[in-house]
Parts: C-alpha cells; structure tokens; sequence
C-alpha cells in the first residue's frame, strides 16, 4: 500500500536504541510522518518512547479515533503524565497523512497535511522526561502492549 513505507499488520513493530538524539527535554522539536491507517477507531500508536511502565515514560504520539493525542510525563516517577489533549485531525481510513507535531516556543502544535489545527499544548518551559534505557519504538508503544497500530508508516522524523 506505499512504496517505501513500513506495513504494520497489528503484529510488528520497529524498534530502535535510545540515542541523545531522542532527548526532546525542554528543546524545540519536530515528530513528523506520513501515517495511512487501516482503520481510525480506538488508540494506536505512532511513536513512543519508554510508554510500557509508569516510571519508564517519557512521551507517546498515537491516533485516538479520528484524532491524534500527545502524552507525555515531565517526571521519573510517572506522577507528571499528561495527557490532555486531542487534536482535531480528521484522519480517514485508508488515506495518506502527513503529519507534525511541532514545540516551539512552550507550544506544542500539530499540522495536518502541512495545515495546522486549532488545538495547541502549553508546555511552557516544562521539560520531557528522558528515558534512557527503553527504546524508541515506531508503530507501538511497547512489545507487549495492543495499541499497535494498523496501516502503513513512511518517512517518520524527530
């Protein structure tokens, strides 16, 4: 369904070392990516870093319905998860996506086909808790979890 995208079939997963590359803290940052979900009902990951075990988080970016949610936490011990926004993505079955999540400035964005939506999240100076013994994963938030998301992924960046 994509050439040169990764299929997830709701068994499989890409995962990848944590690297300092990954240490979104309080910097400015992009998650971008060409997402094409087979299906647009309940929660299905597209990245996740240290997302399987409350002291392990760090932060989540999946598809809850037609729409796309970031989570994050701000402390080691899990008690700074937020959690609290959806954005208005208008997501379709079995049709490309491109999407961004950006943070610039304390505000975090997302664009939907190179168009922005009107939800943001006030980060302000917070910072992302940095996991550095879990993985980056790409399709799930961990091997052991079912948000595994269904459809195709391409050209993922952060």
């Amino acid at each position: 369904s994509g050439l040169g995208s990764f299929e997830f079939d709701g068994n499989n997963i890409i995962e990848t070392p944590y690297n300092q590359d990954f240490n979104l803290s309080d910097q400015n940052f992009t998650m971008e990516g060409w997402i094409y979900p087979n299906d647009i009902t309940g929660y299905s990951v597209i990245y996740a870093h240290g997302y399987d075990d409350v002291s392990k988080r760090s932060f989540v970016f999946y598809t809850n319905n037609n729409k796309i949610r970031f989570a994050y936490n701000t402390s080691a011990d899990g008690t700074g998860n937020v959690d609290n926004t959806d954005f208005t993505a208008n997501l379709k079955a079995k049709t490309w996506a491109h999407i961004a999540l950006v943070r610039n400035s304390g505000t975090i964005s997302l664009y939907v086909n190179g168009v922005k939506v009107p939800e943001t999240i006030n980060i302000g100076t917070s910072s992302i808790y940095t996991v550095t013994d879990h993985n980056i994963n790409i399709g799930a938030d961990s091997i052991n979890k079912p948000n595994i998301f269904s459809g195709n992924i391409a050209d993922v960046h952060i």
